[in-house]
C-alpha cells in the first residue's frame, strides 16, 4: 500500500530538521501541471505499470494553513504553457499578501538563487483560457483571484534539465508527396 511506502521512505531519507515528517506520495498529471496525490490506502500493485511516483515532505506552511489560506498548484513551463518541465507542487497563498512577498516565499520553496530567480516570470493560468497566461505583477494579490480547481500558478523559466514535456496534442505533421 502507498501508506507502507511513505512509512518506509520516512525511515530511509533524511527529513528536514523541524519539518513535518509527513510524506506525500503523488503522480504528475500527463500535462505536467498538477499533482494527483494518493491517500495512502491505494494498493501499489493496482497502479499503472509505467507511472512515475514522487514523494516529498509536506511543508509545515501547508500543514498549518488555516481556513483563510488557499493551497494552489504551481508548475514550471518555458515560454509556452504547453512546454512544462520539472515537478509541480502545492503552495500556500495568503490573504492580503502582495505578490512581491509571495515571490520571496516561492523562491524559498523552490530553493533557487537570487540571480536565477530574476529570470523567472509568473503567470496565472486559468483552465478556461489555458493558452493565454496572465502575467502577475509585484503589486498584485493573487489570493483575490477566484481559483477554479484547474487554475494554477505557472513559473515561466528556462528548463535546464533538457526534459521539457510538450502537450499531448502536439504531434508532428507528416507531409508525403
Amino acid at each position: 500500500m502507498i501508506h507502507d511506502l511513505t512509512d518506509h521512505l520516512s525511515k530511509q531519507v533524511k527529513l528536514l530538521p523541524g519539518g513535518t515528517a509527513k510524506i506525500r506520495v503523488f503522480e504528475v498529471s500527463k500535462d505536467g501541471k498538477q499533482q494527483k496525490e494518493f491517500t495512502g490506502s491505494e494498493m501499489i500493485g493496482n497502479l499503472p505499470e509505467f507511472v512515475d511516483l514522487y514523494a516529498e515532505e509536506i511543508p509545515r506552511e501547508e500543514l498549518e494553513a488555516d481556513d483563510a489560506d488557499k493551497v494552489i498548484s504551481v508548475f514550471h513551463f518555458s515560454r509556452e504553457v504547453s512546454r512544462t518541465h520539472g515537478v509541480p507542487f502545492r503552495f500556500v497563498v495568503k490573504p492580503n499578501e502582495k505578490f512581491s512577498e509571495t515571490k520571496k516565499r516561492l523562491q524559498a520553496r523552490i530553493g533557487v538563487t537570487d540571480k536565477e530567480f530574476t529570470k523567472y516570470r509568473f503567470a496565472l493560468i486559468q483552465a478556461a483560457t489555458f493558452k493565454q497566461p496572465s502575467y502577475i505583477e509585484d503589486e498584485d494579490t493573487i489570493y483575490d483571484h477566484k481559483f477554479a480547481p484547474e487554475d494554477v500558478l505557472g513559473l515561466d523559466h528556462l528548463d535546464k534539465s533538457g526534459k521539457t514535456r510538450t502537450g499531448g496534442a502536439e504531434k508532428a505533421i507528416v507531409i508525403r508527396g
